[in-house]
């Protein structure tokens, strides 16, 4: 049997073909390579699929993150609230900004942020409560949107790995003030290079717009600092030719998902949970282990790919924002998780023989 991978783009990929090689060509028809028609028609048509006001699309999900945090105007002496379990990517665009970071635990059942520790965290500082879809579920959205009204602060969704995804049948992109997506070639609606994009009010995506395009309005007319973070044109020609399937995809992943949770659910520590008020599209199938490090080596031997999302907390990096609180959940998440295989073509062979050697090192 081949290398069993974490993320077989290959099958995606050819699974598309016909769709990613009219992409192609479109392209080189037009040769307009920045700010073609595919990524107006890319903005447009992912404005419909979240039903968002509006989208601007981005060179990548980090850049979608340091733009929202340019949008919101934090600062120097400013705070930043958000989980301590991520991405690096997570906290980067804050720290540029020099605004501090207060961080909060995780819980165990979801990977998210714990929602009813957030506001022991506010202060008279605090402009910005960010929450991670981690492995593309999101955590109780309405109770944290609730305590930004309260407070009146500005929500923001890191919302990298969860495209296609829901929370009380209202699609990611939706749920917070400033939605910050991520369409890197992994992610479940992934281009071939790098691509993202912001979704918000009108007002939000102008800005973003004149932001990504070094601050200007039209040919000469410079507004504001920016940066180049113009999408190229075949990145968002490859996304709209995935953006039919992206359900589907994000349909045969969970399949897999759930099999795995019926069948590890009583040999590892922790299988993830879905929440019943919100559709999970699996980015991500990650569950806790006991001796994490022998089974990742154990199942090397055996081709199959395994991965660790992520080995710290992002307030342990020198150059973070100490923390200063206890983050349990979190040193419990990241000293156990292991990702394993769960690409829409993983085939039933595949995972039976995954589900097999997990089962054989136990």
């Amino acid at each position: 049997m081949a290398k069993i991978k974490i993320h077989d783009l290959k099958r995606i990929s050819s699974y598309i073909q016909k769709d990613l090689d009219k992409a192609y060509h479109n392209t080189l028809d037009e040769s307009c390579y920045l700010r073609g028609s595919a990524v107006q028609e890319f903005e447009k048509q992912w404005k419909e699929y979240t039903g968002a006001e509006d989208c601007c699309a981005l060179t990548s999900g980090t850049d979608a993150l340091h733009t929202a945090a340019m949008l919101t105007g934090v600062g120097p002496g400013d705070e930043v609230i958000m989980p301590a379990h991520g991405f690096i990517a997570s906290i980067g665009p804050w720290l540029h900004t020099g605004a501090t970071i207060k961080y909060v635990d995780c819980k165990l059942s979801d990977y998210c942020i714990d929602e009813d520790k957030i506001e022991s965290q506010i202060t008279d500082k605090t402009k910005v409560i960010l929450w991670i879809d981690i492995n593309g579920q999101t955590p109780d959205v309405d109770k944290i949107v609730a305590l930004a009204k309260k407070h009146k602060l500005i929500t923001v969704e890191d919302a990298a790995p969860s495209a296609g995804a829901s929370y009380k049948d209202r699609k990611v992109g939706t749920l917070a003030d400033i939605t910050c997506f991520s369409f890197g070639p992994v992610k479940p609606l992934g281009a071939i290079g790098g691509a993202g994009g912001i979704t918000g009010s009108k007002a939000i995506c102008d800005q973003a717009r004149q932001i990504r395009n070094h601050g200007r309005t039209g040919r000469d007319g410079y507004k504001s600092l920016g940066w180049n973070r113009n999408l190229h044109t075949m990145q968002a020609s490859f996304l709209l030719a995935k953006l039919p399937h992206l359900n589907d995809l994000n349909d045969m992943k969970r399949k897999h998902a759930l099999r795995y949770n019926e069948e590890l659910k009583d040999v590892v520590k922790h299988v993830p949970q879905e929440q019943p008020d919100r559709y999970h599209p699996y980015h991500l199938y990650s569950v806790l282990v006991d001796r994490r490090d022998e089974l990742k080596e154990f199942l090397k031997l055996h081709d199959i790919e395994t991965l660790v999302h992520w080995p710290c907390g992002v307030h342990e990096y020198d150059f973070s924002t100490p923390a200063d609180v206890s983050l349990p959940n979190t040193k419990n998440i990241t000293d156990n998780t292991l990702s394993l295989p769960c690409s829409p073509f993983l085939t039933q062979e595949e995972q039976d023989f995954v589900i097999q050697k997990v089962k054989s090192f136990y």
